[in-house]
């Protein structure tokens, strides 16, 4: 078949083709089939479905279309991928449609990313047990995605009694409000192969709650960002396996952190020997340097991190913290900063340090919303002098600094061009965000 010259899109193999409509919503690549003769027939075959909502103007039109979609695909080929928006509602027997079932009693599907709605004005909603139970249980899953899209409406997910997803690797639960250690256990005892767990904008259940327990042998990755952990709560994470951990919104507040409380962090980072990569914000970085006396008891116990990334300011608040993490890190390659809070300070990074550093491993520095302040500049000197192996900062400016002051910018970057103690073969990078 010929082709216009100009078409060059039609003259690509039909798995390119698949590849490409695989990042689109389906109803845009159902749209495709009117093209010309030679697009008809091309979205038949196309294992990974992304159903979104937002082009339909009510559920039924939008459930109508999913069933259509099911129905006059090309069924020898099984769906791997389906990434769907329901919503919730009192009256629907099934919580999610049938049309959900349907899917994958019919086909062998690997990753399911489900965003959950509901319009009622009931401030908890309980997810149906009927669909649930039929996720849990769903064995071929190797990826499962459940995130609610309710806003102040919270929702929890009640778990089946018995959970079977023995392929499963990788889950994400996104704005759940009923976290506790039986939950996640009970995930742990049903997922025997999960290494990747993502609780993202959740909730621990139950104000009373006294600790949270998250333990697995199995467990590499781990992302935390439960927005009511607490003081009074215990926060307690077993597994021997991690290499990477990403911790949000622990203790939001520094009013009342007590020195045992800095020891508890600090022993719980310890026992994180054995990451390759370390995220930390802001909050946990201002608790930490509350006692600065504390954090130079601990010796070294990051020795596999490689990747290093922190929100935080280049400010007295932070710095203890981000010079103990630096210090005791003594094989990291690449650190990443996003520099916070636009509040000028004077001293120098010097005055914090008490013995010499050296990164001998650092080889990649990437710092987002540079500001122009001299503290700035002098912590990227300070890195600069004490990397000898460092091949290249990237120096990300804040929108402000590039639209108004142009002349600073040039003045940052002959600064960091001409110190005379970075290494000789290093790249300075300004760039835009």
């Amino acid at each position: 078949m010929a082709f216009s010259s100009s078409d060059r899109l039609s003259c690509l193999s039909d798995d390119l083709l698949l590849q490409i409509l695989s990042y689109l919503d389906m109803k845009k690549v159902v749209q495709t089939s009117v093209l010309s003769k030679r697009w008809r027939y091309v979205w038949k075959s196309l294992t990974v479905l992304n159903l979104n909502n937002q082009n339909f103007t009510n559920k039924l039109n939008y459930e109508k279309f999913i069933i259509q979609v099911l129905r006059d695909r090309d069924r020898s080929l099984s769906v791997h991928k389906i990434s769907a928006c329901y919503e919730l509602c009192y009256h629907d027997e099934h919580g999610l449609g049938s049309w959900i079932l349907t899917a994958l009693s019919r086909n062998t599907i690997q990753e399911l990313h489900l965003l959950l709605n509901c319009r009622t004005s009931n401030l908890r909603y309980y997810t149906s047990n009927l669909v649930i139970s039929f996720i849990f249980s769903y064995d071929s899953l190797r990826s499962l995605h459940l995130e609610s899209i309710m806003g102040k409406i919270k929702l929890k997910i009640q778990l089946p009694p018995l959970i079977d997803l023995p392929l499963l690797t990788n889950l994400r639960l996104t704005s759940i409000h009923n976290i506790s250690t039986e939950f996640l256990d009970k995930i742990f005892s049903g997922c025997p192969v999960l290494e990747s767990l993502h609780l993202l904008n959740c909730e621990v259940e139950g104000s009373g709650t006294k600790s949270l327990t998250i333990s697995s042998r199995q467990l590499k990755h781990l992302v935390v960002d439960i927005h009511n952990l607490h003081k009074s709560l215990q926060f307690i994470v077993v597994a021997p396996n991690l290499i990477s951990f990403e911790c949000r919104h622990l203790h939001e507040t520094s009013d009342f952190i007590s020195k045992e409380d800095v020891e508890s962090i600090i022993t719980c980072l310890e026992r994180l020997s054995n990451i390759t990569s370390l995220t930390l914000d802001r909050s946990l970085l201002k608790v930490l340097s509350l006692w600065p006396g504390e954090l130079r008891k601990s010796q070294s116990p990051f020795v596999f991190l490689r990747y290093l990334k922190l929100s935080t300011s280049i400010k007295p608040d932070s710095l203890p913290a981000l010079i103990y993490l630096l210090n005791n890190s003594p094989a990291i390659e690449s650190l990443a900063i996003d520099i916070l809070e636009r509040t000028h300070w004077c001293a120098t990074i010097e005055d914090f340090w008490e013995e010499k550093l050296s990164l001998q491993h650092l080889k990649h520095v990437k710092v987002k919303d540079v500001q122009g302040y001299a503290s700035e500049l002098d912590f990227l000197k300070f890195l600069l002098k004490n990397s000898p192996t460092l091949e290249k900062i990237t120096i990300f400016a804040c929108k402000e600094l590039r639209t108004y002051n142009e002349g600073w910018v040039k003045h940052f970057t002959h600064e960091l061009l001409k110190y005379p103690e970075a290494p000789l073969n290093v790249k300075i990078l300004f760039c835009s965000m």
